[in-house]
């Protein structure tokens, strides 16, 4: 199925019971930014990434460009579990040097831009990924490392070590994302989110 995203409500029953029966069914919504229309502010509600996120049997995708689409859809196709949903923009979004199809569908999450001894982590998903590599380069009297995480918890799934690789253990970490967070320390890339 695919839509604008606000319309994903209508179909919310549909999809968690697809979710909870393990069906492998890939939902696209274009339209994801709660701040951009066409004819002015969408009218998506604030808390829709936070719903589907905790969504049992459901990985919820934001790639940031057309790399890590092509990466999201081939982890759907690799993939025989669980349900996807790939909420896509409708922005003209720039192909980000440095996003990573191959990263992006197996792991998750990756480091777009590096930076040695990091003092900050900032981890995006989707469009909100170009707002905070423009904001990293912002920044240049701190070490930013910029981390889009176009499927937050295909990243949570991986092992420690490639976690801590990616996000270092002690280093304060700045999410950007379009929308509310969702409450409690599983929805943390690391306990030292601020």
């Amino acid at each position: 199925d695919a839509t604008f995203l606000v319309f994903q409500s209508y179909a919310l029953g549909a999809i968690r019971v697809g979710a909870l029966s393990h069906l492998p069914v890939i939902h696209v919504f274009t339209h994801d930014s709660v701040f951009l229309g066409t004819d002015g502010p969408t009218h998506q509600p604030v808390e829709t990434f936070a719903q589907m996120r905790s969504m049992p049997n459901m990985l919820l995708w934001r790639p940031a460009d057309g790399k890590e689409v092509n990466g999201a859809y081939a982890a759907a196709l690799l993939e025989t579990r669980p349900s996807m949903i790939k909420a896509l923009s409708r922005q003209n979004l720039p192909q980000l040097a440095g996003t990573d199809a191959v990263l992006a569908g197996t792991h998750g999450a990756y480091t777009i831009v590096d930076a040695t001894e990091p003092t900050l982590v900032i981890v995006a998903t989707g469009s909100e990924v170009e707002l905070a590599v423009n904001a990293a380069a912002l920044l240049p009297a701190y070490r930013v490392r910029v981390v889009s995480a176009p499927c937050l918890d295909l990243f949570l799934q991986q092992d420690a070590a490639y976690r801590a690789s990616v996000i270092p253990a002690g280093v304060p970490v700045l999410s950007v994302e379009a929308g509310v967070a969702q409450a409690g320390p599983a929805s943390s890339p690391t306990p030292t989110t601020v």
